[in-house]
Formats: C-alpha cells, structure tokens, sequence
C-alpha cells in the first residue's frame, strides 16, 4: 500500500502537469495568432485587393463559413465586410441546413451607433442593398441577451452572401459573438466569428 501511494501520487502529478502545459500552448498560440492578425489590421491604409486578402480570417460557425474581409480603411473610415456561406445546405435532413434567414451581430460597450456611416448587404459583394441599422432586441432571437445589430439577409444554397458596414472610427476585431436564424426548423443559435470587438484595445 505504501509503494501504491506515491506511484499514484507521481502519475496524478505528471498528469496535471502535462494538462497545464498543454493548456497553457493553446493559449499562447491563440494570442500570437490574434497579435500578428491584429497588427495586419492596425498596418492596412488603404482598401486594396492586396489588403483585403491579407485581411481574411474565417470562422466555421457550422454550418455556415463566416469570413472577415478586413476592415479597411477607405478614406476616413473603416469598412467591414463579412461573407457568409453555407456549407451544408439543404432541407435540414440528413446533416443539412437550410439556408440562413438572417444573423444579429452583438456589440460591445465601446460601440457607438453615431459612428455608422451605412450599412448593406449583397449576394456578389459588388451590387449594395443599403439599409439604416439599429441596435435594438431582435424578438426572433430569443437566445441573444441584450440589444443586436440585424442583418436581415439569408443565403441561398451554397452561394455567398455579403454583409458590410461602415463606421467613422477605428474598432478593434477579435472574436465577437452573433446569433443566426435558418430556415422555419432552426431556432436562435448563438455563434462566434471575426468581428467588432472591445477587448482587444479598441
């Protein structure tokens, strides 16, 4: 009994600590991810092809790809543009989804909603459907906590949809949290992706 003690404290020792290391390494690389794709934002001037390639960061938010395509600053401002596809479409059987219906974005407490210069989505990312954005309780997604800003546009089949907003002010990125409605059989889902955020210096 006594030799059975001290193996087992040894092996429960080597245990946590393999744990903690191992822990401690994805942490570590998440933050020198989030640093060095910080820094690409914080060195953009111009909205350029170069730029905006350079400024793709994807998140799977399954079953949808939602990519951030900057923000670039486009002369004294600051364009955000995400896509978002689906990559499982379908009638929601057999491990599809049906396509998007529409997504809320959460804000954070540094945003301020005069800081809006428009607001638009497109099925090309070229041709704009302009519209007036609000932060206000979305009474479909009964997941969400507070107030959202609502993009009311879905997808189509596996076709990318595009959501911009422009704002006078710089704003931080770094992981924000959304909510995404598909179809009449998906209720609120609550989601992650590249977005406005305030924690990251903003």
């Amino acid at each position: 009994m006594k030799t059975t003690r001290p193996i087992l404290l040894g092996t429960l020792i080597s245990f946590l600590a393999l744990v903690s290391c191992q822990r401690h390494s994805n942490e570590e690389f998440a933050t020198s991810k989030l640093k060095a794709n910080q820094l690409a934002v914080e060195n953009s001037t111009q909205n350029t092809p170069e730029n905006s390639a350079s400024q793709s960061f994807s998140w799977s938010a399954n079953p949808y790809l939602i990519t951030l395509l900057g923000p670039n600053r486009v002369g004294e401002n600051w364009e955000w543009v995400w896509s978002i596809q689906n990559i499982h479409p379908g009638n929601g059987m057999n491990g599809t989804v049906q396509d998007l219906s529409h997504w809320d974005m959460s804000l954070g407490s540094c945003f301020d909603l005069n800081s809006v210069v428009s607001a638009a989505h497109s099925n090309d990312g070229i041709n704009w459907n302009s519209f007036t954005p609000t932060l206000q309780v979305d009474p479909s997604a009964t997941c969400a906590s507070g107030p959202v800003l609502k993009f009311d546009y879905g997808t189509q089949g596996n076709t990318i949809s595009y959501y911009r907003l422009v704002v006078n002010q710089y704003y931080s990125w770094g992981i924000s949290q959304g909510y995404y409605k598909s179809g009449k059989k998906t209720g609120c889902i609550p989601f992650y992706f590249f977005g406005l955020s305030c924690t990251s210096g903003g």
